[in-house]
């Protein structure tokens, strides 16, 4: 309070997020987005990182003038730049705070313990759904044996993954829990990659219901 706040983002998506809710809770603050030439005036600054990177020279003392710095999503290798550098960046009385639902790093990664001094947890998901904050959730599953899937940096190896999916009666079990569980509703399906994606959706469209094939 009555200092000035740098928030760094590493997608516009995020920055328009952040943007909207100091908004919405009466934060005047200004925004840095590619093609910024000169120095945002401000108390509150919401910014993309690789902006801000490619402007860490030119605009010298401008750093110096925060007190309190903000990483949204800091897990990612994306501000590592920043972070290497935040002795000859920032003041020495700078405060640093990073935003992650996953603060691990793996592999040769750069250690967030580099970077911060420690790890303050957030509200349960049970206590965010409590406040309010969280739509409680109604969970239905299917036992699936995983045993014989490679994992590849932590994750299936996708050939394993498909390979075990694709089959018509699992197919054709998706479309019959929805039908059972949310006909009529929106829904979401997460595929292992674009042929099962499309599989997926033509297993619907069989059945009459619309289904559209979304890439991300």
């Amino acid at each position: 309070k009555g200092g000035k706040v740098l928030i760094l983002t590493d997608r516009g998506e995020l920055l328009g997020e952040t943007s909207n809710t100091l908004t919405n809770c009466g934060v005047a603050h200004v925004t840095v987005k590619a093609g910024a030439k000169d120095p945002a005036i401000g108390a509150c600054v919401v910014a993309m990182s690789r902006t801000l990177a490619n402007r860490q020279a030119s605009w010298g003392k401008w750093w110096k003038e925060f007190t309190l710095v903000v990483f949204d999503e800091v897990h990612k290798q994306e501000f590592n730049e920043h972070l290497e550098m935040k002795q000859e960046l920032f003041s020495k009385d700078i405060i640093i705070l990073g935003f992650t639902a996953t603060p691990r790093r793996t592999g040769n990664q750069r250690s967030l313990a580099e970077d911060f001094t420690a790890l303050v947890r957030g509200a349960s998901v049970k206590r965010l759904v409590e406040l309010g904050r969280l739509v409680p959730c109604r969970y239905f599953g299917e036992d699936a044996d995983t045993s014989n899937f490679r994992v590849v940096n932590g994750e299936y190896k996708d050939e394993d993954h498909f390979n075990y999916f694709d089959k018509p009666s699992l197919y054709g079990g998706v479309v019959e829990n929805y039908l059972a569980y949310a006909e009529g509703k929106t829904n979401l399906v997460f595929c292992v990659n674009i042929h099962h994606s499309i599989k997926t959706c033509l297993a619907f469209r069989e059945k009459g219901i619309d289904a559209r094939f979304l890439l991300s």
